[in-house]
């Protein structure tokens, strides 16, 4: 009889140690997890960006590229052309656009700025969103009748980072 009353504290002490051990493995786990996912993140874009920065094209190139300023101010001159295009990417939902500087895009100055419209192929082969927030230089067609923006460049071919 005595031994029975002395057990049953010790069981009810036991369960609490186990059941707070249990919590902490997990906590611990998910902790540990949390962690590891996010150094998992980091790397990949890093790496990600490392890519995009060794994705630059040759100054020869970079020179044919036209500013958006030259095709907001003579956007007849481009109409349903073939042209390279140099500025700053944003990719975001119903605001795919590149702009003349980044502090249009900051400001929201849509009229210095041109909808893009990339091809599935090109989305097939790069990782578009990945060069949003940077200087590119697009190869696109370039139609002037955009209404929201001051035009846009459809049919997007090619994308390469710009420094």
């Amino acid at each position: 009889m005595l031994s029975d009353l002395t057990i049953a504290p010790l069981t009810r002490a036991l369960k609490w140690l186990v059941w707070l051990t249990v919590v902490l493995v997990l906590l611990i786990s998910s902790i540990a997890n949390v962690y590891y996912t996010e150094s998992q993140t980091i790397a990949a874009r890093a790496e990600e960006w490392n890519r995009i920065q060794q994705d630059t094209l040759s100054k020869d190139v970079a020179k044919k590229a036209i500013p958006i300023a030259s095709l907001l101010a003579t956007p007849e001159r481009y109409q349903n052309q073939s042209v390279w295009v140099k500025g700053y990417l944003n990719i975001e939902f119903e605001g795919d656009a590149i702009y003349w500087r980044r502090k249009d895009y900051q400001a929201h100055q849509y009229r210095s700025s041109l909808y893009v419209q990339f091809t599935d192929s090109l989305y097939q082969v790069k990782p578009i969103a990945a060069y949003s927030q940077h200087y590119v230089i697009l190869k696109g067609t370039f139609d002037a009748t955009d209404d929201l923006h001051a035009g846009s460049l459809r049919a997007i071919e090619s994308i390469n980072a710009y420094q």
